[in-house]
């Protein structure tokens, strides 16, 4: 059916109540929202800009800028290494909350030959955190934290990278093994620079990455680059991509966007480690880039993740947090407050911290 159809259809399907209701003032500000774009053709692309507004001058984006890869040529089995974490807030109380976090890996060998993908082992690990509403914190234990830092992502970022390394140390990943990583490498954050040194041969990959070209999100604008010079019949990757990055900083990896299957709409951010990219010349560089995405793309035929490699979706799934796993940590985080050695006003005080927090939840839930 036409998309303009589809949409009619839909539209045509929806009470009337709701038309009536939904808003007169739709139209104008999709119609101010166009305004603010332009057609790709009129501006070439010259800079891409992140979500917090960080400057990246780009190459000229040509034809050349798009290369093919053959995931086929690989007729070797071989594994991957994916980690992820997730996040969840057990209580959040005017001045402290505690946050419970999983961290997630899954080894994955894939065999080119029957095309199968086997989970062949599994590691796991659960903590808590105290964050607190204040801007010094004395104490050496480092599971208490600022609210700010656990807010912004940085705690579990941390304990991401503390994860990665301890599998690592301890041979869960081997000296050759592609590992996988959800989400970016190339900010000069700490752990950022912390993980690129735990293991060579790792990979940054981004769902969405918040990047823009011309306004428009960077995935799509190069992905419809990559249909206009006809490059999408196979998979494919953007680089180089980033000429100057903020700052004029050397980045600790290099931004690229890549597609995993053909005729794909979806394109991701890929984040390759520069140590790596700067020892090889150009021709080496492609054919190692080619090689690690093409191991990624024979796992990206799983419908369930819309072209989102495998790996990374199942150890996402491990790692998500769901209602059931917070209020198990909230069960258990009142058993253990039954059972601590505290002033007993102090005790009391808490408890009515979380009574007051588990009433506004309940009040949210019934709105």
């Amino acid at each position: 059916m036409h998309l303009g159809k589809l949409y009619t259809t839909l539209y045509l399907k929806l009470p009337k109540y709701i038309i009536l209701t939904m808003g007169s003032n739709l139209r104008d500000i999709i119609e101010f929202l166009g305004k603010r774009y332009v057609a790709d053709k009129v501006i070439p692309p010259t800079t891409m800009y992140s979500s917090e507004k960080r400057r990246y001058r780009l190459f000229p984006i040509t034809e050349h800028s798009f290369k093919n890869y053959n995931p086929l040529s690989l007729d070797a089995a071989f594994s991957v290494v994916a980690i992820d974490g997730g996040s969840a807030e057990v209580f959040d109380t005017a001045y402290w909350g505690i946050g419970y976090i999983k961290l997630r890996a899954r080894k994955i060998v894939f065999d080119p030959k029957k095309k199968i993908a086997k989970t062949i082992e599994t590691e796991s690990k659960d903590k808590f955190v105290l964050f607190l509403t204040e801007d010094e914190i004395e104490t050496k234990n480092d599971d208490v934290v600022k609210r700010k830092f656990y807010e912004k992502g940085n705690y579990l970022k941390r304990e991401e990278t503390r994860f990665a390394r301890e599998l690592t140390k301890k041979g869960f990943v081997d000296k050759d093994e592609l590992v996988l990583i959800d989400g970016t490498l190339s900010t000069q954050g700490f752990y950022e620079q912390e993980l690129v040194k735990v293991h060579d041969n790792i990979l940054g990959i981004s769902k969405r990455s918040g990047m823009t070209i011309n306004r428009y999100a960077a995935s799509s604008y190069l992905s419809k680059l990559a249909m206009r010079y006809k490059k999408n019949s196979m998979p494919w990757y953007c680089y180089p991509l980033v000429a100057e990055y903020p700052g004029k900083e050397k980045p600790i990896a290099e931004i690229m966007f890549a597609s995993f299957v053909s005729n794909s709409i979806h394109c991701f951010r890929i984040d390759f480690p520069s140590n790596v990219l700067n020892k090889l010349d150009e021709k080496d560089r492609e054919e190692h880039i080619s090689e690690q995405l093409s191991k990624v793309a024979m796992f990206s035929l799983e419908p369930k993740y819309r072209n989102y490699p495998y790996p990374l979706g199942a150890v996402h799934t491990d790692a998500v947090m769901r209602p059931r796993d917070r209020e198990y940590a909230q069960e258990y985080v009142k058993k253990v407050l039954l059972n601590t050695n505290m002033d007993k006003d102090v005790a009391d005080l808490i408890k009515r911290d979380i009574e007051e927090d588990l009433w506004y939840e309940r009040f949210r839930r019934r709105a």
